[in-house]
């Protein structure tokens, strides 16, 4: 099963942070930071995002582990995808 970050969930919707940031009212700098690992969203906001891309709350929560996996693994970009069998 392919796991999505974040930051490709918006980019698979052709979205910029600035337009994502703009639908929640937020800060395009807060959208950044959920992307990369350092803020975690709300609930609220992953019912939000799911909304926005299209997907499901379970894609969203797998997302933001995906990037956290990432991080801790040390991978330079955070954004990459990983696989994993199902």
């Amino acid at each position: 099963m392919k796991r999505y970050t974040l930051k490709q969930l918006r980019e698979k919707n052709n979205l910029t942070q600035k337009e994502v940031s703009e639908k929640l009212g937020m800060n395009k700098n807060y959208i950044s930071m959920i992307e990369n690992g350092s803020r975690n969203p709300s609930d609220k906001m992953k019912n939000e995002l799911a909304k926005i891309y299209k997907c499901s709350i379970i894609d969203i929560f797998l997302s933001i582990e995906t990037t956290k996996c990432l991080i801790k693994r040390g991978e330079k970009n955070a954004n990459d995808t990983i696989t994993r069998k199902s």
